[in-house]
């Protein structure tokens, strides 16, 4: 046992003391955090959405504190997401029948589409400015027991791990790495997207049933696509198809990086190519292929950005039309496009980002509650707006709600959250799932009680679907198989040709209807992507040297052996009575060949037979007519006295 020093002891029990009397200073929020939208509730749900894309470079001197971050590229598709959760809390709160006496209240705020926006929202929720952390050290529950969010699997990530401590749930709606499936370092997150890993067995089950066995990949430099890329490759590798190549895209030098992917795609024989980026990644990359005139490639697209109308210009359609990929499941929410357009700044004072919109969409700019977005762009170049505004006579990417894909799984999310509580509010005590078969907290929500009923939430929601989490907090799995054609009018139009079902029986999880799709190249037949043609029948696959076994040189069979089926790995040696044929793909009776007494060799054949016989008749008649003689006696008489000696030694 180690002894320490009563001087020590003294001094640790001082340090503890120092510790705990500034505790309370060391849990204060330092940084002001940009504004979000907020309504109070009896229960108030935390939200986290990419309202924009990314943030500004910002260089620290580390010698005087940081300015703001400025988030750039405001997401219209974003700020649906947002009023999506907004408008399915109302919905809830109309409802007498679920929550009912209880308001649900919320809270969203940007992560910037960064992990570290994210992180700097998330610590928000969980806590008022100016008031104490609530961890472990400092007293109190988080403000919010529940955030729905993130959309980036990475921001998910970093968000996940710094509030599973406080045992805080989150429901993402749209971040599918497989990394999140891992319930030891991820023990409070849930998602209403299915998991990549499902998303990568319908990617390979399309391969297979299209047999290309030679397709190209590039991926995401992130969570997202490094996972992705490890399940693809540990998927494929159960089937006889090959990647040709696998490039990774990073938000660091992509202008660096591009023209190298672009190099490898334009040089490799692959014509299929699977793209596992999110949008802004694809879009990049869709440029830099048609400045390099690369346009002859059929792509698969991810559920990232399988269904981004924004993807889709009068250039890009030389490259994007025909693309196929799985799409998560579309509905329609009724009442939801309504809600959209009723978007104002004048009733909508607790929504700053109503002010970007109007930007946006109007090019003007309006003062909410004298209250200005931390961060973004000055309004001072924008015209006054004169409030007559109106969405419900603009076309945007805000108010379209014809592919309710992301859209849909915010409002099964919110509505998940909304049956936990039901069914924590309707816990009797006695019959309670906690210690002494007691209920969790009614009015003041315990988050670690929460996770327990969203843990074992399961209902039929209004269409029909099923919405619960598996062990490892995936929902039941199943996507669309979207075709990109190109419509009368030029835009793209989504079109289903098929669906992957993962509760199907195994082989039956795929179905399609192929006469629906376009391809690239304009028809209905599909495209071929091989490093090297079928070996037809008469001949064998002989693997090239230092390639993988997609390469291979087609060797014609040897005489006395057959191939009868194509991509054949030997010849089969034909049996004893039978020969191959010319095309060495079938086996043949030998022909028998008889000679003829016509024929020299008959002839000679013939004669010398006749001779042999001749000779041996003479040699008979000249023994039979000297039978009698002494010399002939003797002959036989030695033979006959040999014979009878070698019978007695037998007998001895």
């Amino acid at each position: 046992m180690m002894y320490l020093h009563p001087f020590w002891v003294l001094l640790l029990l001082i340090s503890i003391e120092t510790l705990l009397s500034t505790v309370e200073h060391l849990c204060k929020l330092r940084e002001k955090f940009s504004p979000g939208a907020y309504k109070d509730g009896d229960i108030v749900l935390g939200g986290l959405f990419s309202l924009h894309l990314r943030t500004a470079p910002n260089y620290h001197s580390f010698r005087s504190q940081p300015s703001p971050v400025r988030c750039l590229h405001f997401s219209q598709r974003g700020l649906r997401l947002a009023q999506t959760m907004v408008f399915s809390i109302e919905e809830i709160n109309r409802n007498d029948e679920l929550l009912p006496n209880i308001t649900l209240g919320y809270k969203i705020l940007d992560s910037c589409g960064t992990p570290s926006e994210g992180l700097k929202g998330a610590l928000k929720l969980l806590n008022e400015e100016d008031q104490p952390v609530s961890n472990y050290a400092c007293a109190g529950l988080p403000s919010v027991p529940v955030i729905i969010g993130d959309g980036g699997s990475s921001q998910s990530v970093v968000v996940s791990r710094m509030v599973a401590p406080f045992s805080v749930s989150m429901i993402s709606y749209f971040s599918s790495c497989i990394c999140l499936s891992d319930k030891h370092e991820f023990p409070t997150f849930f998602r209403t997207i299915p998991s990549d890993a499902v998303q990568i067995k319908a990617l390979v089950r399309l391969v297979q049933h299209f047999k290309w066995t030679w397709v190209g990949v590039v991926a995401q430099d992130n969570d997202y696509g490094r996972f992705g890329m490890m399940a693809f490759i540990e998927e494929i590798a159960k089937f006889e198809t090959c990647v040709a190549f696998i490039e990774f895209i990073s938000p660091v030098g992509i202008a660096d990086r591009l023209p190298q992917v672009v190099k490898t795609i334009k040089t490799s024989s692959a014509k299929v190519i699977i793209i596992f980026c999110a949008e802004r990644f694809t879009a990049a990359l869709v440029k830099e292929l048609i400045l390099h005139n690369v346009t002859d490639i059929q792509l698969i697209a991810s559920e990232a950005w399988i269904t981004s109308v924004q993807l889709w210009t009068a250039e890009s359609l030389k490259i994007l039309s025909g693309t196929i990929g799985f799409g998560i499941r579309r509905v329609k929410i009724p009442g939801l496009r309504e809600f959209l357009v009723k978007l104002h700044p004048s009733t909508e004072p607790h929504n700053p980002f109503v002010e970007e919109l109007w930007r946006e969409v109007f090019g003007c700019s309006v003062k909410i509650s004298n209250q200005t977005l931390v961060g973004t762009l000055s309004s001072a170049s924008f015209k006054p707006c004169t409030g007559s505004e109106n969405l419900e006579a603009t076309d945007t990417t805000y108010a379209d709600v014809s592919e309710l894909r992301g859209s849909y799984n915010v409002y099964k999310a919110v509505y998940a959250v909304a049956h936990a509580l039901h069914n924590l509010q309707l816990c009797e005590n006695g019959k309670g799932p906690f210690a002494n078969k007691t209920c969790g907290g009614k009015s003041n929500i315990v988050p670690w009680q929460l996770l327990h009923y969203i843990k074992e939430v399961q209902f039929i929601n209004h269409f029909g679907e099923e919405v619960s989490f598996d062990k490892n907090g995936d929902p039941v799995a199943s996507y669309d198989l979207i075709n990109w054609q190109q419509g009368a009018d030029g835009t793209v139009q989504f079109v289903e040709v098929g669906y992957y079902d993962a509760a199907l029986p195994t082989g039956k999880e795929l179905e399609m209807d192929e006469d629906r799709i376009i391809w690239h190249q304009g028809d209905n037949i599909a495209p071929v992507s091989v490093c090297s043609e079928s070996c037809l029948a008469g001949t064998r696959k002989a693997a090239q040297k230092g390639q993988p076994i997609c390469c291979f040189d087609c060797v014609p069979c040897a005489e006395g052996t057959i191939s009868n089926q194509t991509d054949s790995m030997e010849c089969l040696i034909c049996p004893l009575q039978q020969w191959s044929n010319e095309r060495r793909d079938q086996c043949i009776p030998k022909d028998v060949e008889f000679l003829s007494f016509y024929d020299t060799m008959g002839i000679t054949l013939t004669a010398v037979s006749l001779f042999g016989a001749c000779i041996t008749g003479v040699v008979a008649t000249v023994f039979l007519y000297f039978l009698n003689t002494p010399i002939m006696v003797r002959m036989i008489w030695n033979t006959l006295s040999k014979s009878a000696f070698e019978d007695e030694l037998r007998m001895y």
